[in-house]
């Protein structure tokens, strides 16, 4: 018993001399408030605006494709009296409509807070044949 109540002194004493530690390491305010953003400031993630909008892109197209092919596939297993399966996939359905809802807004978010000018979405890639705009 006394072991115990020795190491709960030890570890309760080593977390108090830790926050110490960590309260006495942190910055003090300062007096003079930080300046406020330009409003033509653009956000700090602005430079992997093409790459995150690529991504959501192919995001997008595999899920238009995997809903065709399971709205076709719902079809034939209504149609063949399979109504458990197309439950099934009426929800799978739904879920990837949800995902696509959810890269729509992420990509409008992206886009409202980075503005074209930025170097963002109006930037250019090389695809053999010369220069193509992604927009």
């Amino acid at each position: 018993m006394w072991k115990k109540l020795a190491a709960a002194t030890v570890v309760t004493g080593a977390l108090a001399m830790g926050s110490v530690a960590v309260a006495a390491a942190a910055p003090t305010p300062s007096a003079s408030p930080a300046p406020a953003a330009a409003p033509g400031a653009t956000h700090p993630r602005c430079a992997d605006e093409p790459r995150a909008l690529a991504r959501i892109q192919q995001a997008e197209g595999k899920i238009a494709t995997r809903l065709t092919k399971l709205a076709t596939f719902e079809q034939w297993a209504q149609s063949n009296d399979h109504a458990r399966l197309a439950a099934r996939i009426e929800r799978r359905i739904d879920r990837l409509e949800t995902l696509q809802a959810r890269g729509h807004a992420r990509s409008s978010k992206i886009e409202a807070r980075c503005p074209p000018s930025s170097g963002g979405a109006d930037s250019t890639t090389s695809a053999g044949q010369g220069a193509t705009t992604l927009t």
